[in-house]
């Protein structure tokens, strides 16, 4: 069974579990998180001048994690800012930003990231807006984020290359409705 954990605080063996899938899935983001300087990074026409995920994973580490946990072993993350700005989410900050999820490539397909996102939009003390951003050709996040009821709003044209946008999505807490005082 999957446990969905949260930690600010990664002990020593679940950092070498998420630097081990990062390193794994580095090439399957768009730019390589081998060229990022970070997760909030504006400029994608600039790598770091390096070929490893360190500076990325540096920044990503001081955030806080969801984990998919089974039987001990990390099957899948998220990280996320609390209290994020950015021109693109302009009229939706100070907002939760969903930096970075990873999910390993023997296990996706599962829903465990689906997990990660409900675990994220049901935190008791979640900002009322979660945003976050990816790029136009990953089929499997610009899929799914409508379906659960995020809705973009803002589209950067070929920003991560030529017919790559990135995609900046958004989640609005759902106001519930006060009972009525008698």
């Amino acid at each position: 069974m999957i446990e969905i954990q949260q930690t600010d605080n990664l002990q020593p063996q679940q950092e070498a579990r998420i630097r081990f899938l990062v390193e794994s899935c580095a090439d399957d983001f768009c730019p390589s998180l081998r060229c990022r300087t970070g997760s909030s990074q504006q400029n994608f026409s600039r790598g770091n001048g390096t070929d490893s995920v360190e500076e990325y994973l540096r920044e990503m580490l001081g955030q806080k994690f969801l984990l998919a946990v089974e039987q001990g072993q990390i099957l899948s993350f998220l990280t996320y800012k609390t209290g994020y700005s950015c021109p693109d989410l302009a009229g939706y900050a100070p907002c939760d930003y969903a930096t970075t999820m990873i999910t390993d490539p023997a296990r996706r397909g599962e829903g465990i990231g689906a997990l990660l996102y409900t675990a994220l939009e049901n935190r008791p003390d979640r900002s009322r807006f979660i945003g976050t951003r990816t790029w136009s050709t990953n089929a499997a996040q610009m899929h799914i984020f409508p379906k659960r009821g995020w809705k973009a709003v803002c589209v950067k044209k070929n920003d991560r290359g030529e017919g790559i946008d990135t995609v900046y999505f958004v989640h609005e807490k759902e106001e519930r409705p006060l009972p009525l005082q008698p």
